[in-house]
């Protein structure tokens, strides 16, 4: 049965456009999402890497050095180069997710390709200060460590750590991070940021047309790079593998786990899984599985533990994609908020829901209404340069092309019950649900 989600949304929402264009500069791959120019546009740089892809004692490092930067001194000056774009009405921010580490500039289209012109002068010569270290490594603690006293993020660590394998980068946790944060030093930082200089460069522009942006990017050219063309290209290569044989994913991963909550008085249950995805599609189907699931106000595990029950404060979902070691990998999760005193319940109250999926799959109807509510919701992702950067940026920095989003909204459009049904049976064959609760061990 195919419930044709787009009659049911059309009079409400039109979700922003999804159209990505390609363009291949020498050492630079740029993207400009398609939709009207608007006063205040975004663009972000970004960087292969990320924590999932560092040596051991070095994670965290790309994450300090893109922070540092923005902190150290300009190319043509002694202010700091956040401070000098700030001036031209532009914000830098920094971050980094497990494989790219990026730096994000927002503010008023005139200026963008100036403060473009800056950044670029910066990274051929970068120069990381003591001061701007000190500054960003504290930063980059700090962020990982909310991270590792937050009993969602501990939860998801936990899910990662028992399906992935030994080898696997996906498999390290805050906990991790903040360990070889402690032994990072400036030098280790100012061997990454000058490294930058040498790698290839992505782009992606929002808000604005990008013929501003190609001119400046493609005077980018490190040492490996070749000549600058602007040829439009349709995908990115991201590389092949046997998802089906995967050996940094575990063969028989276990059902439950239980890890310590990170402060008295919480607890929660995550219910999830670390899965090789066929492209788009499969995006589809875990998003509107996980959504129906425990998404929204009507989804089922939502309507029942918190509205009919009352065990939990409530739900909260997530599909986290990311290409990495050649694949496709999806982590899927549902996250429940409970307090410990209705933790062991709710736990096997879930591994009885979770049985009963797999005995009675989501219906059409909650299919088409998951589906709806996710194409609705689209719509709010493209008031703002800066909400459209958010929504679009992250399937490029995990390697995903830029045809993924589109490919991926044109699926949920349609949903078709048996397909999603006997595709999720496959992807959640082997699910974890992973305890957080207080009188667990450390």
């Amino acid at each position: 049965m195919t419930a044709d989600v787009r009659a049911r949304t059309a009079a409400h929402a039109a979700p922003p456009t999804s159209r990505i264009e390609a363009y291949r500069l020498g050492a630079v791959d740029a993207y400009a999402v398609g939709g009207p120019r608007k006063r205040v546009a975004a663009l972000r740089l970004f960087w292969d890497g990320g924590v999932a892809t560092e040596p051991p004692r070095m994670l965290g490092a790309q994450a300090v050095a893109t922070h540092a930067l923005a902190l150290s001194a300009a190319a043509d000056g002694p202010a700091p180069l956040a401070e000098c774009l700030e001036s031209l009405g532009v914000t830098l921010a920094a971050g980094a997710t497990e494989t790219s580490s990026h730096l994000d500039l927002r503010g008023l289209r005139e200026a963008l390709p100036s403060a473009l012109r800056m950044v670029l002068a910066a990274l051929r010569r970068p120069h990381v200060e003591e001061h701007a270290f000190q500054a960003a490594l504290a930063t980059v603690r700090h962020l990982y460590s909310r991270r590792h006293q937050d009993t969602h993020a501990r939860a998801v660590d936990a899910l990662r750590v028992a399906h992935c394998g030994p080898r696997s980068g996906l498999a390290r946790t805050s906990e991790d991070v903040l360990a070889a944060l402690a032994g990072l030093c400036r030098v280790d930082v100012q061997r990454v940021a000058g490294g930058m200089a040498h790698r290839h460069l992505h782009a992606v522009v929002v808000g604005d047309r990008p013929e501003p942006y190609l001119a400046e990017l493609a005077t980018w050219a490190p040492a490996s790079s070749g000549g600058a063309s602007w040829p439009p290209v349709t995908r990115r290569d991201h590389g092949d593998g046997d998802a089906g044989h995967d050996p940094l994913l575990a063969h028989d991963p276990p059902a439950q786990v239980t890890v310590a909550a990170p402060a008295p008085r919480q607890a929660g249950l995550l219910w999830g899984a670390v899965v090789p995805i066929d492209g788009p599609g499969d995006q589809a189907v875990l998003d509107l599985a996980t959504h129906a699931l425990g998404g929204w106000s009507g989804a089922r595990w939502h309507r029942l533990l918190r509205e009919e029950l009352g065990l939990t404060y409530g739900t909260s979902v997530s599909v986290t994609t990311v290409r990495y070691a050649g694949q496709t990998l999806a982590v899927p999760r549902v996250f429940l908020s409970v307090v410990p005193s209705t933790l062991a319940p709710t736990a096997r109250l879930l591994h009885q829901q979770a049985a009963e999926l797999r005995r009675h799959p989501l219906d059409a109807e909650e299919l088409a209404r998951a589906a709806t509510h996710l194409v609705r919701t689209e719509a709010f992702y493209g008031d703002t340069a800066r909400k459209l950067m958010d929504r679009t940026a992250p399937f490029l920095q995990a390697g995903l092309g830029p045809d993924f989003a589109g490919a991926r909204l044109r699926e949920l459009r349609t949903v078709d019950a048996g397909r999603v049904a006997e595709r999720l049976a496959t992807l959640l064959c082997s699910p974890t649900l992973v305890v957080v609760s207080e009188g667990a061990a450390p």
